[in-house]
């Protein structure tokens, strides 16, 4: 289909913060409401209608994560695993799935972001008529724990991350809409000081090129990295089912 977009979804986490191991999934088997993340996640894509979706797994987890998981016509999708053997970052292993997605253009969704909006509406629009990328964002009480994008006139001019003193409160959401030349420019990337090929360094080559736009994310966010915002995600979930 022309207009499809694909999927990838970040499933490679360990989850050694929140007292998970590989053996048994990792940081995406973590339970929300009975459920866990990778479930959510794969419904949030499949609910913006797209059906074809790389789970990019870690050697160590790959297993299980298919066994849970299996080709994902549980959710009406199709499922295909891509292994990441070193942890060297977001960009790097949206990179691994370029032969997955081809030519089509790709929405990216870390595992551990739970988010109460749907993404539908902005994925079909840029199915049809969108190019370069798209990024979300969600206002935050402490933004030196994240990326953000500073905007101005409506326009995002810079993107920080988690920054040291107060530049924005607009967090970047863990959801991306990219082009098909977003593998350029992950080609070109140099290693963070961490070592990893950062998402914020792909970001900032499109609005380089002037080819970022963002939407901002109504409703409650949750970057799930630790029992606490686990926690926090629960909370959120149980209203929004209580309702």
């Amino acid at each position: 289909m022309k207009d499809a977009i694909y999927g990838v979804i970040l499933a490679a986490g360990q989850g050694t913060r929140m007292g998970l191991s590989n053996q048994t999934g990792g940081k995406v088997m973590a339970m929300v409401q009975g459920e866990p993340l990778l479930s959510h996640s794969i419904k949030k894509l499949a609910a913006a209608g797209i059906k074809q979706i790389a789970l990019v797994v870690n050697p160590e987890n790959k297993q299980f994560l298919q066994n849970y998981a299996g080709d994902g016509q549980a959710w009406q999708v199709q499922l295909t695993y891509v292994v990441q053997e070193r942890p060297w970052g977001i960009a790097h292993a949206l990179g691994l799935c370029q032969s997955f997605t081809r030519q089509h253009k790709v929405a990216l969704l870390l595992a551990d972001n739970l988010f109460e909006a749907s993404v539908t509406d902005a994925v079909q629009r840029f199915a049809v008529s969108g190019s370069g990328a798209k990024i979300f964002l969600s206002k935050v009480k402490e933004p030196q724990e994240y990326g953000v994008a500073v905007i101005q006139q409506d326009q995002v001019i810079r993107l920080v991350e988690k920054p040291k003193q107060w530049l924005s409160d607009w967090a970047v959401v863990g959801v991306y809409l990219y082009d098909a030349t977003v593998y350029e420019k992950i080609k070109g990337l140099v290693p963070s000081q961490r070592g990893e090929l950062e998402i914020t360094d792909v970001n900032q080559r499109y609005l380089e090129a002037g080819e970022l736009t963002w939407e901002a994310l109504p409703g409650w966010w949750v970057d799930v990295g630790t029992p606490e915002r686990l926690a926090l995600a629960e909370a959120h979930l149980q209203t929004v089912r209580a309702l």
